[in-house]
């Protein structure tokens, strides 16, 4: 499995965290290669072992996980044979399957509803810019109302200024503020949530929290929290089949398709 390196997302460490394990239960060999890249035509150590291990036909298959450039022109792509499945966006102009995470905002939003919360704030990254205004839309189709000022866009590199924007927007008369919330980036949860608890507001009786989580991995928070987002057990086990599938001379679908699931949903001792 290709990865960037460590540290650099919690759904990448989520992933690695999950595929040590499965070594350990599943009695199946799978390795990581973390922080794949090519810089200045410098190939790094985890690049170099991956081209190794496929020039000595060592690998049954490969899951990808970076994107395209950090592999481009490398066997990892280009060697013809080799059993490939991405986790993540397909590849322009490399026709692998791919394993898509469907999007969580319909769910958050139908939830918000049940629980009859009528106003929305949402804290999430430049990185998910082009799915806010989705959102917005499902939000209204689900009779939530938002402002311009109740949605905060944070860099996930730097998370801590998500405690000082959510305290103030908490900070606001009642009938002025969000009775939902939701934070769609897990880089974000610890600090946001601190945010809204150094506010004072009482939770869950002023606002549901919906925050996005790679379980089994969350991220710690002071008060209760409804999590929504993808299994990473589950995420490799598809990905594993879907490779198992090209080495019979199966097909596989172009397109599979991940559904996010509340941590309500999951079942109890799964792991």
């Amino acid at each position: 499995m290709t990865a960037t390196r460590r540290g650099s997302s919690l759904w990448l460490d989520a992933l690695s965290t999950m595929a040590e394990q499965f070594v350990r239960k599943e009695q199946r060999w799978l390795h990581v290669y973390s922080d794949c890249h090519i810089d200045r035509g410098k190939r790094s150590h985890a690049l170099q072992e991956l081209e190794d291990d496929i020039d000595h036909a060592r690998l049954a298959g490969l899951i990808l996980v970076c994107g395209p450039d950090a592999l481009r022109g490398t066997p990892a792509l280009q060697r013809h044979g080799l059993a490939r499945i991405i986790l993540g966006a397909p590849f322009p102009a490399y026709r692998f399957p791919a394993i898509i995470s469907q999007p969580t905002h319909s769910r958050a939003m139908r939830y918000f509803q049940e629980q009859g919360r009528r106003r929305l704030g949402i804290i999430t990254t430049f990185h998910y810019r082009n799915q806010i205004d989705p959102s917005l839309q499902c939000a209204r189709e689900h009779g939530l109302e938002t402002a311009r000022s109740w949605v905060h866009y944070l860099d996930e590199r730097v998370p801590y200024p998500a405690r000082t924007v959510t305290e103030l927007l908490m900070s606001l008369p009642a009938e002025k503020r969000p009775d939902a919330l939701y934070i769609n980036d897990d880089h974000l949860v610890s600090e946001a949530v601190s945010g809204v608890a150094d506010a004072g507001v009482q939770v869950p009786q002023e606002l549901t929290i919906v925050a996005h989580a790679n379980f089994p991995s969350i991220q710690p928070t002071p008060i209760p929290v409804t999590y929504l987002g993808y299994d990473t057990e589950t995420a490799l086990h598809t990905a594993l089949q879907c490779l198992d599938l090209q080495l019979a001379g199966k097909k596989v679908p172009e397109v599979t398709r991940l559904d996010p699931v509340f941590d309500f949903e999951r079942t109890p001792g799964h792991s």
